[in-house]
C-alpha cells in the first residue's frame, strides 16, 4: 500500500515555475521504499537524490542527501561504501557551516564500529559527541543512548540495556515516532529473553510485530519475527523457532537486508543444532561465516566459528571443535565482549571436559565464572559444568548444588539429571533423565534427543561424558 502512496502523491510535486523538486521527490520515494522493505530500488532512490543534491549548489542540501544514503548503506550492511558518504556529508556540512549536524554524522560511524564488532571504539566517539551535546540535542542524545544500550547488550550487561531501551521507548511515544518506537519495542523484548522473561518477551515481539505489519514497516516485522524465533528457541521449540526463521530469511533476502539475512542464516543453524541435523547445521553456519567475512563483521566471525565448533562438538570431532573455538575466543579477546568471552570460554570448557582434560577445563570455565554474560541460557550452562567438573572432587557438594539448580532450570531439568548421574552414578537420576528425554521426544522429536536417550539407555550417562 505504501509503495502505491507514494507514487500518488509524491512523484508530480509542483514547483513555482509549474516543474517538480526532483530532490524532494526522490528523497520521499525512498523512504517510501524503505518503510514497505524494497531495500534495494530504495538504494537506488538515495543515489538519485544525492546526485541531484551535489547538482544544487546547496552544499548543505547536497549533505544531508549524502548523510541519508550513507544511513541506508548502513543498514544494507555495505560498511566502507557508507563511510565515504559520511565523509562526503562531513566535508559537506563544514562547508555549509552546519557543524552540529556533525554529530549525527559521528553517530553513524559509532553504528559501523559497533556493527563491525568495535565496541571500544563506538564508544570513545559516543562519548566525545555526548560531551558536545548543546542542550536542544534532545533527539541525538537519545540516539546516543540506544547505541549505548545496543553496545551494553551484545557486552552482556544486560540490565543496563534494557534501562536503555526503556528510555527510548519512551521518548519514541511522546514524539509519534512510529519506526524508533518499533525498533525500542524489539530491542525490549530482546533483553527480557535474555533475562529469561521469555512470556513477556514474546507479548511484546508479538505486538511489534502487529504494529509493523499494521503500518507496513516490513523490515521490523522481519527483525520482530526473527527475535521471537529465539524466545522459541529458549522454550526448546525448534521446529517453531525454524518456522520464524525461514520466514526472516525469505523476507530479508528478497529486501536485500544483508545482515539480517546472515543473522537468520546462522540462527536456522542454531535451530538445526538444537534439532541434532550437524551436517545441515554445518553447511548454513558456514554460509554464515562467508558473508560476515564479506561484511568485514569481526565479531561475526567469532561467533560463526564458535557455533562451528558446537556442532563440531556435537559430532564427536573434538580435534576440529577444539581449533574453532579456540580461534573464537582468540578472535574475541581484542574486542571486549565479555558476554561472547564467557560463551566461548564454557564451551572450551566442555570440550576439554569431553576431552578428558579437566585441569584446562576449569581453567577455561574459571575464566568465565566471572563474566557478565547476561544470558540465562549461559549462566545454567556454566552452573552445570562446574558441578560436574566438581564432582570428581567433592560429589556430595555437587549433587547438593544440582539439586537446587533444578527449580532453577525448568528447560534444563533434563542436562541436571544427566549431570546429577555422572556426578554420583545413581541409578534414580539417570532414569529421570531418560523419562525427561522421552517426553520431549514424543512432543518435539529431535535426532539430538534420541542420540541422549540411546547414551543414557546404554548405561552411558550423559552425551557429555565422552571423557570419562
Amino acid at each position: 500500500m505504501a509503495a502505491r502512496i507514494y507514487k500518488r502523491h509524491h512523484l508530480s510535486v509542483p514547483g513555482p515555475d509549474g516543474g517538480c523538486y526532483p530532490i524532494r521527490v526522490a528523497e520521499r520515494r525512498a523512504k517510501a521504499l524503505t518503510a514497505v522493505g524494497e531495500l534495494l530500488p530504495a538504494l537506488d532512490a538515495y543515489s538519485l537524490n544525492a546526485q541531484w543534491a551535489d547538482r544544487s549548489g546547496d552544499p548543505r542540501q547536497a549533505a544531508e542527501a549524502q548523510l541519508a544514503l550513507a544511513i541506508h548503506l548502513v543498514m544494507l550492511s555495505r560498511y566502507d561504501n557508507a563511510l565515504e558518504h559520511l565523509d562526503r556529508a562531513e566535508e559537506l556540512f563544514q562547508a555549509a557551516g552546519a557543524g552540529s549536524t556533525a554529530g549525527t554524522v559521528m553517530l553513524w560511524r559509532a553504528k559501523v564500529l559497533s556493527s563491525r564488532g568495535h565496541f571500544d571504539r563506538a564508544l570513545e566517539l559516543l562519548d566525545g559527541l555526548e560531551r558536545g551535546l548543546s542542550p536542544g540535542d534532545d533527539g541525538l542524545a537519545m540516539s546516543i543512548d540506544a547505541l549505548r544500550g545496543n553496545i551494553n547488550f551484545w557486552r552482556g550487561d544486560i540490565g543496563s540495556a534494557l534501562e536503555a531501551f526503556e528510555r527510548q521507548h519512551a521518548h519514541a511515544v511522546s514524539r509519534g515516532v512510529k519506526e524508533t518506537e518499533l525498533s525500542a519495542l524489539i530491542n525490549i523484548g530482546l533483553a527480557l529473553r535474555e533475562q529469561g522473561a521469555l512470556d513477556r518477551a514474546a507479548e511484546l515481539l508479538e505486538r511489534a510485530m502487529a504494529v509493523a505489519r499494521r503500518f507496513g514497516y516490513a523490515a521490523y516485522y522481519a527483525i520482530a519475527l526473527g527475535s521471537l524465533g529465539g524466545v522459541h528457541l529458549y522454550r526448546r521449540r525448534p521446529r517453531m523457532a525454524r518456522d520464524c526463521y525461514l520466514e526472516q530469511l525469505r523476507l530479508t533476502e528478497r529486501m536485500g537486508d544483508a545482515y539480517s539475512a546472515c543473522c537468520a542464516t546462522g540462527d536456522l543453524g542454531g535451530v538445526y543444532i538444537e534439532l541434532g541435523e550437524l551436517d545441515d547445521a554445518r553447511h548454513l553456519i558456514r554460509r554464515e561465516l562467508a558473508l560476515c567475512r564479506e561484511m568485514q563483521d569481526d565479531l561475526g566471525v567469532t561467533f560463526a566459528r564458535f557455533k562451528l565448533g558446537v556442532v563440531e562438538t556435537d559430532d564427536g570431532r573434538l580435534d576440529d571443535a577444539l581449533e574453532l573455538v579456540r580461534e573464537s575466543v582468540a578472535g574475541v579477546r581484542g574486542l571486549n565482549t565479555e558476554r561472547f568471552l564467557g560463551m566461548y570460554l564454557v564451551q572450551l570448557a566442555e570440550i576439554h571436559c569431553r576431552r578428558g582434560e579437566h585441569a584446562e577445563a576449569w581453567a577455561a570455565l574459571r575464566e568465565a565464572l566471572p563474566l557478565r554474560q547476561g544470558g540465562s541460557e549461559t549462566d545454567r550452562a556454566k552452573a552445570l559444568l562446574r558441578e560436574r567438573l566438581r564432582a570428581r572432587s567433592d560429589p556430595a557438594a555437587a549433587e547438593a548444588d544440582l539439586l537446587r539448580l533444578l527449580d532453577a532450570c525448568p528447560e534444563d531439568r533434563a542436562a541436571a539429571y544427566r549431570a546429577l548421574h555422572e556426578a554420583t552414578g545413581k541409578e534414580e537420576y539417570r532414569q529421570r533423565a531418560l523419562e525427561l528425554l522421552e517426553e520431549q521426544q514424543r512432543r518435539e522429536p529431535t535426532r539430538k534427543a534420541e542420540r541422549e536417550i540411546a547414551a543414557l539407555r546404554g548405561g552411558a550417562g550423559s552425551s557429555n561424558d565422552a571423557a570419562r
